[in-house]
Order: structure tokens, then C-alpha cells, then sequence
């Protein structure tokens, strides 16, 4: 334990501030890839058929093309509904 930290923080630190980029601090969270590509490492354990892993990606690949990105944390209801309803119509 770190004399004077209380419940892992250390007092007196405000975050990283200006010195990290937005873009570097993306770097660091959750994606949509990262997700299918440990989901993809399971299934293929699991036998799940090839078609599938394929079929999974390339609608993977359409929605963050649609949405401008990958970030799960930036990802919106309103994105997932507007992309789910273009399925129904493409």
C-alpha cells in the first residue's frame, strides 16, 4: 500500500489532464473489435462454423462503418436503432 492513497486513489491527482490526448486515452478503452476478436477466439474453440465467424465480422464490420468508429463507449442507442432499421431496408 502507498502511504497516504485511500481506496487506490492518490491524493491530489486530477486525471491526466491536457497531457494525453484525447486519442491516447481512447487507445485504452473497450472496442468493438477487441470484443468480437476475444468472442471469435471462444467460438472457434467451440467449433462455432466458419460462416458464421464470416457472417458475424462483415455485419460487425457494416455497423462501425456505419457509426464512424468502434468505440463501445462512444456507441449511442440512437446509433445501434438507425443502423438496425437501414438492415430492414437495404
Amino acid at each position: 500500500m502507498v502511504p497516504g492513497c485511500q481506496g487506490g486513489q492518490v491524493p491530489g491527482f486530477r486525471g491526466w489532464g491536457d497531457r494525453h490526448s484525447q486519442a491516447q486515452r481512447r487507445r485504452h478503452r473497450p472496442t468493438l473489435t477487441g470484443l468480437f476478436e476475444a468472442w471469435e477466439k471462444d467460438a472457434r474453440a467451440k467449433g462455432v462454423a466458419a460462416k458464421t465467424i464470416r457472417d458475424f465480422r462483415q455485419k460487425l464490420g457494416d455497423f462501425t462503418a456505419f457509426v464512424g468508429h468502434d468505440q463501445i463507449g462512444d456507441m449511442t442507442l440512437q446509433g445501434i436503432v438507425t443502423w438496425t432499421d437501414r438492415l430492414g431496408t437495404a
